[in-house]
């Protein structure tokens, strides 16, 4: 099907790993990384929002 439409198609032969929820990860770090990852996301927002107020800029959807 792939191969028909100009596609390659690159298959490996292994294992995957998957990880059952609760299977040992510290729910603490999980939550704490979270959070972080919340106030980075808040803060480049906020840069963002600086930039287009400082410029003018306008979003014109293209």
């Amino acid at each position: 099907m792939f191969a028909e439409c100009g596609m390659e198609v690159y298959e490996t032969i292994g294992t995957v790993w998957v990880e059952e929820e609760g299977s040992g990860r510290n729910d603490v770090e999980m939550a704490s990384r979270f959070i972080q990852v919340r106030a980075r996301c808040e803060q480049v927002q906020q840069q963002f929002y600086a930039i287009q107020e400082s410029h003018k800029f306008v979003c014109r959807g293209y």
